[in-house]
């Protein structure tokens, strides 16, 4: 499976995880996660090297990307498609002019921003975590 980071903050797929997997769904298109996290309360967590998936209830109810200095590490058998060739890790800036330069609609999460973090959510519902101007995370609630 390729997973495109832009396809993700355009549709707010990540690949095809879709919202509600279950485990047994997910775990046939990704394989056996790296590590699992157990959370009190019926939750868990699966990490797939820049990946990682959240369970509640045995449901798919958020999915992320995680920035590890500047590179996506994808999954075993799939890839993380960055379309923009970043020099560095990438930043608010150059991922506001990406999202700009092909259409994808975004606006400040005021309630994650503040101190040296600010956080984007596009229209898709894809929120961007920055932390002193560097991407840090890209997640999807369902």
């Amino acid at each position: 499976m390729n997973i495109s980071v832009l396809e993700f903050l355009k549709t707010g797929n990540l690949g095809l995880l879709r919202s509600n997997m279950s485990p047994d769904e997910v775990a046939t298109i990704l394989g056996a996660p790296d590590a699992v996290t157990k959370e009190q309360k019926g939750g868990s967590v699966w990490r797939y090297e820049s990946l990682q998936v959240y369970f509640f209830s045995l449901q798919l109810v958020m999915a992320g990307l995680y920035f590890d200095g500047w590179n996506l590490k994808g999954t075993k058998g799939s890839r993380i498609i960055i379309e923009e060739d970043f020099a560095g890790p990438p930043t608010l800036v150059a991922l506001e002019k990406l999202m700009a330069r092909n259409q994808v609609s975004f606006g400040v999460k005021p309630e994650l921003t503040f101190g040296e973090q600010k956080c984007l959510r596009t229209s898709s519902g894809v929120e961007l975590i920055f932390l002193n101007g560097f991407c840090e995370k890209m997640l999807r609630v369902y």
